[in-house]
């Protein structure tokens, strides 16, 4: 995976802000983090990890099944073409954006970027099209 994250006006060295968040995590004694997305839909979901994994979800993401981005907001599956039950792709966290939520105890958020197995942004990833744009 990476490890610098450059945007139009820093650059962040990754691996030292995952160690910051979980050093961060511990001592805000965080149960879980929750990993963000915004679907199609306009609908935030995500996954949830617990703090034995954290570091390395941080580097290599959680997997999540390609049918996810399929889901209507009344939480049933649409037949989209490529977007069936078969297939993963990574939620890989943007560590600038972890934050302990202050409406849940016990738990951090941070947002992520869908990437597929090999790497590359998911064509079906809000995010990614929204920093294309920019």
């Amino acid at each position: 995976m990476a490890t610098t994250l450059t945007d139009r006006t820093t650059t962040v060295d990754l691996d030292a802000r995952r160690s910051e968040i979980v050093a961060q995590a511990e001592a805000a004694g965080l149960r879980l983090v929750r990993f963000l997305y915004c679907d199609n839909d306009g609908i935030i979901r995500g996954k949830s990890s617990g703090m034995s994994g954290l570091i390395d979800r941080l580097e290599s993401g959680i997997g999540l099944s390609v049918a996810m981005q399929a889901f209507t907001m009344l939480d049933h599956l649409a037949s989209v073409d490529g977007m069936g039950p078969v297939g993963e792709i990574r939620l890989v966290p943007d560590p600038t954006t972890f934050t302990v939520a202050p409406y849940a105890p016990h738990t951090g958020t941070v947002l992520v970027d869908m990437q597929t197995l090999d790497g590359q942004p998911y064509a079906a990833d809000g995010r990614a099209f929204l920093k294309r744009m920019i």
